[in-house]
């Protein structure tokens, strides 16, 4: 050790922060062993002597010391080179893998339910070096960062929600079929009436009859009609106007 030494509790109070100007070994033999060292450190460390310290020390490289010999003081070795980590490997995802659930309804953060826990469960199962996340059926943060990391890695859309896109890239995506439509409204077909059982001349048709008189008028039937439309002979003598609408 160069800079440090043995020496007694007397002898280290004796000389405290002095310099070689001010203070030297007692021990003649110590001397220029102590004036090497100092000179050294000062070397090392780029430190500046005053002139009483300089003088004194030059004194004693010219007389008692001539011929000392002050060697080098070692550089400290360079640090090691910082140790870098490499990158860690990207996201993978194996969609080779059999699916066992299905989505039926698109899910994002705060969603809760089955269809997030169809989701979580894909993930763990198709995925690597993503950020871990619980599966336990609730979309927290931890899940959209997954997701956003398998949709970056398969050019979809990087939003951080599953909708149909997403969740059929993961081969989940299974909602319920539509409902069926209404039943077409069937109208009840009237049966017309045959040609032979109505009166010529008259829509909607008449049935033969011994007269006919407009309903509410005056007539005294046996039958009576609304409005109707006159379209040949009028027996029933219903146009009497003879604009072509009986009973108007």
């Amino acid at each position: 050790m160069r800079t440090l030494g043995l020496t007694t509790d007397a002898m280290n109070q004796d000389k405290g922060e002095a310099d070689p100007s001010n203070w030297l070994p007692p021990e003649p033999t110590a001397v220029c062993e102590y004036v090497a060292d100092w000179i050294a450190i000062k070397g090392r460390w780029g430190l500046s002597m005053d002139k009483s310290e300089y003088d004194r020390i030059r004194n004693l490289l010219e007389g008692d010391c001539a011929g000392t010999i002050v060697a080098p003081w070692p550089s400290p070795p360079p640090p090691p080179p910082p140790t870098t980590q490499p990158p860690p490997p990207p996201p993978s995802f194996d969609l080779q893998r059999p699916v066992s659930c299905a989505m039926a309804a698109p899910v994002s953060v705060g969603a809760v339910g089955p269809d997030v826990g169809c989701l979580e469960r894909r993930l763990a199962d198709v995925a690597a070096n993503v950020v871990p996340f619980v599966v336990d059926d609730a979309f927290g943060p931890d899940t959209e960062q997954a997701v956003r990391q398998f949709q970056e890695a398969n050019g979809l859309v990087v939003d951080g929600a599953v909708g149909p896109q997403t969740a059929t890239v993961l081969g989940i995506w299974s909602p319920p079929p539509p409902p069926p439509p209404p039943p077409p409204q069937v109208q009840p077909v009237v049966p017309q009436q045959q040609a032979g059982d109505c009166t010529p001349g008259y829509d909607p048709c008449l049935p033969p009859a011994s007269d006919y008189d407009c309903a509410g008028g005056s007539g005294n039937g046996p039958e009576y009609t609304g409005r109707v439309r006159v379209t040949g002979s009028d027996p029933y003598d219903l146009d009497r106007d003879g604009d072509g609408v009986g009973c108007d």
